[in-house]
Formats: C-alpha cells, structure tokens, sequence
C-alpha cells in the first residue's frame, strides 16, 4: 500500500493485474493495491482486459474494458478498503461486450481529510455466473439428416458423462451429417480448424465446435465437428438453422455429436443441465441413450414441419427472456407456406408426436437436382449422392 498525506497530494494507481486462460475457463483472479488517483488513470491492460480509475470528489471510480472477441463477466470485489465504502453491494458483476467500456462500480471516500486506499479482486468469466435455466424451454433434435440417430451415452454415462459434465449427449452418425441448432442464440465460440481425431495417437488437436449462448445466459455446445463449418462467431440463429457438419475431431472414437447445455459457475468451470427436448406436448421427454430419435425440422424448407417445432424466443439484447413471439416459420401439410400462429416454448397446439421429437411428414422431392448444405446432390428420384461433380450431370435428366 502507498502511503498518502492527509491532504492527498499524492496519489498512485496501479494496474490490475490477470492471466487470462482457456476461453471456457475462468481468469485467475488479480489484486491491485492503489491510492484513488485525481483525474483519469492511463488504461493499464493484461490479457485483452483493461481497466482505469478516476476520482472526483470524494467518489472514485473504476472502469473496465474488453479487447476480447466474445462477451466476457467481470466479478470485482473491492477489498482493504481504509477510509472508503462501495456505493453497490459487492461482489460487482458486469457483462462486457467486445470492445465496449463500462463502469465496474463507485468507491466513495469517508473523510477527505484523511488517507484513503484500497485493493481490487478481480476475474473474468466467459458466463453468467447468475444465469438460471429457463426450463419451460422445450430442444429440438440437434441433426438434421433423414435417418433416425441413436445417443450412445445419455445422462450420467459409464464413459464420460460424469460430474459437471453428467447431463451431456453423444449422438453417433455418419461423417457429414448437419448440425442444426437445439435452440435459438448467438454464437459466441466457433472452432473449425481441426482435422484430425486423437483418440487413437493420444496427440489430439482438440476438436472443432460450436457454441451458443441463450437468451437466459446459458450455453449449448455442438462439439466433434467437421472441419470448416459456416457458423461464424456473433452469428444470431434460431432453432432448426445449420450450424456445422458432423465429424470426428477432438477425442473421439468415430463420427458424432456430443451435445450439452451447460451454465458457468462463479469458479469458471462448466456444469451441465439437464434439459428436455420438443415432441408437441406440454412436458417434453427426456432424451435416453440406447432409443434412436428422428432428426429435427431444419430451418431452410424440405420438411414438413409441425406446428411448434421452429418456436422462436426472444434474442439476447431484448428486454428479457420470455415466450416465443411472432410468426413461426414452417408449414403445415396441406398448406404450403403458411404461417403459424405463435406459440410459447415448449407448447404446441398440435397434438403430441411420437417420443423422439420427430418431425411431421416426409422430404418432399426436389423438382430438379439441388446441392445440400453438406455438399451432397439430392436428386428428384430421391436419390442422395456424395460427388463434386455438377448434380445435373450424376442426377441424369
């Protein structure tokens, strides 16, 4: 601590100090011991996270900033606090947006007469430690495809399903199958680089993945994807919108999906949520491993959709989360584009569909060859063929 003359002549700040760590774990928490400076300190930055204080009269206060690429929580707490209060219960929790500048929170000095000092503890979560589920919201099957798809583990699984991580699925498909989004949000981590499995050599590159951030402040991970997908971070999508390839990347033993909806605790760390998913009824079903389940609707058309199973919420940014609102895209069989009327999370006006979520109907025919999202040629017979030549060529006349 700097000592300070009664009349404050003097005063220092010095800079917080971080160690920022992986983009799922949380900063190692920092101290700065300083003396509430005159006027504007410089910007004093570690790891992308910056911060300054400024007094005037005897308030004192201190500002964050973010030179990260994604949303990131701040928990202060002011401590060691000689002769001076914080003007809002502590700890101060903030949501920083990348390149955004915001005050973390107000320290007002007792005596002016006197010295005055304090210490700030600090770390930056990439979640809301405070985020609860909204359990009335209702997933839809997070694959698209036309053929049903076991999970090979479900909750609380003999492999890896254990602990933090006990409320995650593992989808086992075949290489290339679509990645649909479960639930509407925006991304906020998007790896597609890696190419290669490590299971087998043990030299792992890590995986490719996709994760989404929800309008309650919980996130959906799409992990063992596909090389270079298209989703992009800050990307908003909805339910039923692609969002990757399915692949083998990472530490796995064959083409899947793992898929876990999870919220950040005040220590970084993930822990899963058990979640349920969309069949049409008011109560959902939970998802178990050893049943196979029907892909759910994509947003792009060639469906038949149910009502209700492209419900929409409200994104982040709005005044809070809540029921699905406006029109919900999708058809009904009988009625090509049609609009449906709202609906809310999880509920539908249709009755229940069989366990599994399934979607209504069957893919319609194209009229001429059309080329998928995953690269495949869908011909007017039906048939589906994996070529880079031209569709119209391998599809025939």
């Amino acid at each position: 601590m700097h000592a300070a003359s009664p009349v404050f002549a003097a005063r220092l700040v010095l800079p917080l100090v971080a160690a920022l760590l992986a983009a799922s774990i949380a900063i190692a928490p920092s101290d700065a011991r300083a003396e509430a400076p005159a006027a504007p300190s410089a910007w004093q930055c570690r790891a992308k996270i910056c911060q300054r204080a400024s007094q005037r009269g005897e308030f004192v206060t201190l500002e964050l900033s973010s030179r990260l690429e994604r949303a990131t929580w701040i928990l202060l707490e002011p401590t060691g606090l000689e002769n001076m209060k914080p003007l809002q219960p502590a700890p101060w929790s903030i949501r920083l947006e990348p390149g955004a500048t915001q005050v973390a929170g107000i320290l007002a000095v007792q005596d002016t007469r006197r010295a005055h000092a304090y210490q700030v503890k600090w770390k930056a979560l990439p979640g809301n430690p405070a985020a609860v589920h909204d359990d009335r919201w209702h997933y839809r099957m997070p694959f698209g495809g036309s053929g049903m798809i076991p999970i090979s583990q479900g909750y609380n699984g003999k492999f890896t399903h254990k602990g933090l991580d006990a409320y995650a699925l593992d989808f086992p498909m075949p290489w290339g199958t679509p990645i649909l989004a479960s639930r509407g949000g925006t991304l906020v981590e998007v790896i597609n680089d890696k190419v290669a499995s490590g299971i087998r050599t043990g030299e792992s590159e890590g995986d490719n993945r996709v994760v989404i951030e929800h309008v309650d402040g919980t996130f959906a991970i799409y992990a063992h994807l596909r090389h270079g997908g298209p989703a992009r971070v800050g990307q908003t999508v909805e339910s039923g919108e692609l969002i990757g390839l399915s692949g083998d990347t990472g530490f796995s033993t064959g083409p899947h999906l793992h898929f876990e909806v999870y919220r950040i605790r005040r220590d970084g760390r993930r822990q899963s949520v058990p979640v349920k998913f969309w069949n049409g009824s008011a109560n959902g079903f939970t998802a178990i491993a050893g049943l196979q389940y029907k892909p759910g609707c994509p947003r792009d058309g060639g469906i038949v959709c149910m009502p209700g199973e492209l419900a929409t919420e409200r994104r982040l940014g709005d005044a809070r989360p809540g029921p699905a609102r406006g029109a919900v895209a999708g058809r009904t069989s009988g009625t090509p584009g049609k609009r449906l009327a709202p609906t809310t999370p999880g509920r539908s006006a249709a009755p229940a569909a069989a366990a599994g979520g399934a979607a209504s109907g069957a893919a319609q025919p194209p009229a001429r060859p059309l080329r998928r999202a995953d690269g495949a040629c869908v011909c007017p017979n039906r048939a589906v063929l994996h070529v880079d030549l031209p569709c119209e060529m391998v599809c025939g006349r």
